[in-house]
């Protein structure tokens, strides 16, 4: 289950506490006695329009109240009749119009009532949803999966919680705000329920801007990529990764990446983490340009997800080509489209009442089943930011951690990160032709060779991929690390980071702690 408390894993990662983190958020408005006011004008309201309706419940929440009424009938005796919902739309509409502090929507049967209609309110005093509120309910804190997050809450406040480990991707689709909240929603989640060690993020196209908090996490596998070229790189290393999980599958007779881990924990073995690709670019024009270039790859990573452990999140503007090519809607089950590109969807929903749009970011699209209306949350700066800065600070700490640990290339990350083949004995800078060509998408030996294989390599090749294995592990490197654990001169660490920058291992800058760039083959293209 997804642990909302701070809690270790093997690699003496600590997550936090999402109290730490995360903002509660406003109260439901209401307390000082508002509501019961709501209820006497709604009522009396709809008594003078003769369309009587009584208030049976109230459900409150901080971005709207949830009024559920039941119609009354109305005439006299002998002459009476029962009030539609019809009725009470039009005379809501009347209310609206005389209450402009009011924001009114109309549903016109729940789903968990029989013959009640809801009625939704909106004041000045409401505000959106906190991601921290959503996570302690009940529906989130009770599922079974850390790779959990919350797909939004429906209209009659029935939070839906998918797994990413059981439905293997996502597709987002959406041109505004909502698409980018929704994606911080869902990182944040991710990064502040699973170490580094059990999750790993890589972000592909977008805005720089947009997505920076996360590229600056021990979690992000590289920087943010922004041309096809590195993508259809990253997209050709993270395949050769999913062979060799594969091939460690089979040779543990286990079906998928979970049984895996299962596996090897139990082995006293470092597990294989998740990774999730997060990929902005499917309405860029080069994107679609380069599409030939990477389809079949990307194709194969989402049919087998599920059991590599290597989710991607795909993001458009549109539910159409040429954002959205036809060969991935069929295999991505799971979509949710925000409401400025959702008519198509909600002309499909029955008893949806246009009134309920300002109530809504977006909707949610399970296989075939109907169109789902949700409201999302909203993250604030200071949460962004103090989710990073916790991380950033327990990345830190990781250089006294790994003091007198051995390292080796099972650090916990996984082999997407090429092996440094070299025919020299001693450490020498590589010429960049031959940088690119120990590149991630062609090397066949990736880091972290399995123990059973025989170790023919040099000791300046097995100092060369400790190096690799401690930068990997720390998120970033220096001549101190060098020199205190993997006992190296101050001259050794220097040419030691001068290799690594140049076969892409690490930023290629003047940097006194250069960040590992794992993801990438050859250099970083900043």
């Amino acid at each position: 289950m997804p642990q909302l408390l701070s809690r270790m894993d093997e690699l003496n990662w600590l997550t936090p506490s999402i109290a730490e983190i995360l903002e509660q958020g406003p109260n439901p408005p209401g307390g000082d006695g508002s509501i019961r006011s709501q209820i006497r004008d709604l009522q009396a309201r709809l008594n003078d329009l003769e369309t009587p309706a009584r208030v049976i419940n109230v459900r409150p929440t901080p971005s709207y109240t949830l009024f559920i009424v039941r119609a009354e009938a109305v005439g006299r005796r002998g002459n009476r009749k029962n009030v539609t919902a019809n009725d009470i739309k039009r005379s809501l509409g009347q209310i609206a119009e005389e209450r402009k502090d009011w924001k009114i929507g109309f549903l016109p049967k729940l789903n968990d009532i029989a013959d009640a209609m809801g009625i939704l309110l909106r004041t000045d005093e409401h505000r959106p949803l906190s991601l921290r509120r959503l996570l302690v309910r009940t529906a989130f804190r009770d599922h079974a999966s850390t790779l959990a997050f919350i797909a939004g809450n429906t209209l009659e406040q029935r939070l839906i919680v998918e797994d990413l480990a059981e439905i293997g991707n996502l597709l987002v689709i959406g041109t505004d705000n909502v698409k980018q909240d929704f994606i911080n929603s869902l990182l944040t989640t991710l990064i502040a329920l699973n170490t580094p060690g059990e999750l790993r993020v890589v972000i592909a196209g977008g805005s720089a801007d947009e997505h920076k908090p996360f590229i600056n996490t021990p979690h992000a596998l590289s920087r943010s990529l922004d041309t096809p070229e590195l993508i259809k790189r990253l997209i050709d290393g993270l395949v050769k990764e999913m062979e060799s999980r594969r091939e460690w599958m089979d040779e543990e007779s286990v079906p998928n990446i979970a049984a895996y881990n299962h596996v090897v924990r139990d082995k006293g073995q470092t597990r294989v983490p998740r990774i999730v690709l997060v990929i902005d670019s499917l309405s860029d024009q080069g994107w679609q340009e380069a599409s030939q270039a990477w389809m079949s790859q990307l194709i194969d990573i989402i049919e087998d997800s599920g059991r590599s452990g290597i989710h991607l999140v795909l993001v458009a503007d549109q539910p159409q080509p040429p954002d959205l090519p036809e060969e991935l809607v069929s295999l991505m089950p799971v979509k949710l489209v925000t409401r400025t590109v959702a008519a198509p969807y909600i002309n499909t929903i029955e008893n949806f009442h246009g009134s309920l749009m300002r109530f809504i970011d977006a909707v949610l699209i399970q296989g075939e089943g109907t169109p789902i209306p949700v409201e999302l949350c909203a993250i604030t700066e200071s949460e962004l930011h103090g989710t990073v800065e916790y991380w950033q600070q327990i990345g830190r700490q990781r250089q006294t951690e790994a003091r007198g640990e051995r390292i080796s290339g099972k650090t916990g990350v996984t082999q997407t990160l090429r092996s440094p083949i070299t025919t020299n004995t001693e450490l020498q800078t590589q010429p960049d032709e031959d940088a690119e060509l120990l590149s991630l998408s062609d090397e066949p030996n990736p880091l972290g060779l399995k123990e059973s294989q025989p170790d023919r390599r040099t000791q300046s090749q097995v100092t060369l991929q400790q190096a690799q294995a401690l930068a990997a592990y720390l998120g970033w490197i220096s001549i101190g690390p060098l020199q205190d654990i993997l006992g190296m001169s101050p001259e050794e660490a220097k040419k030691t980071i001068t290799v690594l920058k140049t076969m892409g291992i690490v930023e290629e800058n003047d940097s006194a702690t250069p960040r590992f760039i794992r993801a990438i083959g050859g250099k970083n293209e900043q």
